[in-house]
């Protein structure tokens, strides 16, 4: 929002880092001021139902991004495939502009290009293609970069953490998320005798000892990083 509105506007951003954005609770203060903004952003799909109950309330225009994308489904983690990610930066100023902000979305979709190029170059060459987690946050990455994603907490049978053994088996890397457990992934790479690695689904689950640093994209470079090194890239 500020690479796009600049100075102009003041933002607040209702879910703190560290915080469980699926469960997070507004203050009556937060409530206040999401009921009070001009423009309101959020996800929707039922990602932060605190905020979206709050913000169903409001009489000014909300931007919720997974109508805007148009999207199939209700994964919101819209914000981990770059390309979908500018266009919901340009949903975004064209609601500012509608609330008369000069918004300027160029040096944010140049951004948010360049991070495209970066995950094309660098998945592209990949000879493992399976994407072994404990929950199904990261389809959109997947689908647009031609991995497959394989999810052990969310799935709910035992289909799901056989394909994972399987693919563990193979020489896949099980990835856990930072700051939410997960039992399932974690009980199956100890008994398989791997390490599991750290992907980030970037959704404010940061340390705190590590959220003044971190930033959009931050957070992507990171998993990128970690994928090339696991993916054998």
């Amino acid at each position: 929002m500020r690479l796009v509105a600049g100075d102009e506007v003041s933002i607040v951003e209702l879910v703190p880092a560290g915080a469980q954005p699926h469960g997070y609770e507004l203050t009556p203060r937060q409530a206040r001021e999401l009921l009070d903004a001009d423009l309101a952003v959020v996800t929707g799909g039922g990602y932060q139902p605190d905020v979206e109950a709050t913000a169903a309330r409001r009489d000014g225009p909300t931007v919720v991004a997974l109508e805007a994308l148009a999207v199939e489904g209700d994964d919101p983690h819209v914000w981990l495939d770059p390309l979908l990610m500018r266009e919901a930066v340009k949903a975004v100023a064209e609601a500012l502009r509608g609330i008369g902000v000069h918004a300027d979305e160029a040096d944010a979709v140049e951004e948010l290009d360049g991070l495209h190029a970066r995950f094309a170059a660098g998945l592209e060459p990949c000879r493992r293609r399976e994407l072994v987690v404990s929950h199904a946050a990261f389809g959109y990455l997947a689908l647009r970069y031609g991995l497959e994603q394989v999810a052990v907490e969310d799935a709910g049978d035992r289909a799901a953490v056989e394909r994972a053994r399987q693919a563990i088996r193979a020489g896949a890397t099980p990835f856990v998320e930072t700051l939410s457990p997960a039992p399932a992934l974690e009980v199956l790479a100890a008994e398989e005798g791997v390490e599991t690695e750290v992907l980030n689904p970037a959704e404010g689950l940061v340390p705190r000892e590590q959220a003044a640093g971190a930033t959009y994209r931050s957070l992507l470079l990171y998993d990128l990083e970690t994928l090339v090194d696991h993916l054998d890239c």
